[in-house]
């Protein structure tokens, strides 16, 4: 897909390379990677980015606190007319074509497989299940958007950046989602599979305020003002 940005947050060596390796399957053709460095990845991760194709290397994050202010940074960065967001320890397996859509859509997204390799959180070593998504109209339903390979048009998110709390990381694709509804553009589900998720560790926050629809009163509130 020409004039495509992709976007990656890089921080752990293990599972890099056949993120990377996936990208490269999927979207050879892509005009840049934008990739986010933790500061202790080890060198040799760091010298397999350096031999991507097309590749900008920026400071990225170890720390989850920080991982937002990475992630909208390097959407920021991107100059092509639409942004492929991927995730270090996840598989792309799908690119939907954007040259039919709509002039106001702006972000698409389709089904994942949730997998979890070793005992995690609440989960067993090996559970594995299909996430599908749905079709969105409301900003309360962003949480219908599956895993975290999904595509942004960049004049849509130039639009809603300056409304994004880049403090914090958590939810930031449902909040991005949320915002690009409030200013009257268009999601796009795709029934296709775009992804494998892979869950390597539990940092999730809890707490009845990390509930999406307790959370998106807060948004709403502030959509008000």
């Amino acid at each position: 897909m020409k004039n495509l940005s992709v976007i990656l947050m890089a921080s752990n060596p293990v599972t890099l390379p056949d993120a990377l390796d996936s990208i490269l399957a999927v979207v050879p053709d892509y005009s840049e990677l934008v990739v986010g460095v933790a500061p202790n990845l080890p060198l040799v991760a760091r010298r397999l980015l350096e031999t991507v194709p097309r590749v900008r290397l920026l400071p990225g994050t170890n720390d989850i606190d920080e991982a937002g202010r990475v992630r909208f940074r390097l959407l920021d960065e991107c100059s092509s007319e639409w942004i492929l967001n991927c995730d270090d320890d996840d598989l792309l397996t799908f690119l939907p074509t954007v040259d039919d859509l709509a002039r106001k859509t702006a972000h698409i997204f389709g089904d994942c497989i949730f997998l979890v390799p070793f005992a995690v959180g609440p989960f067993k070593a090996g559970y594995c299940t299909v996430l599908k998504g749905g079709p969105i109209h409301h900003p309360s339903e962003a949480y219908h958007a599956a895993g975290s390979a999904w595509l942004i048009r960049r004049e849509a998110w130039q639009q809603v950046s300056p409304l994004i709390d880049r403090s914090y990381f958590w939810f930031s694709d449902f909040r991005i989602i949320f915002w690009l509804l409030r200013l009257g553009w268009k999601i796009k589900y795709i029934p296709r599979l775009m992804g494998i998720v892979r869950v390597l560790k539990w940092n999730y926050p809890e707490g009845p305020e990390w509930l999406w629809s307790n959370f998106v009163k807060s948004l709403e509130a502030q959509h008000q003002t």
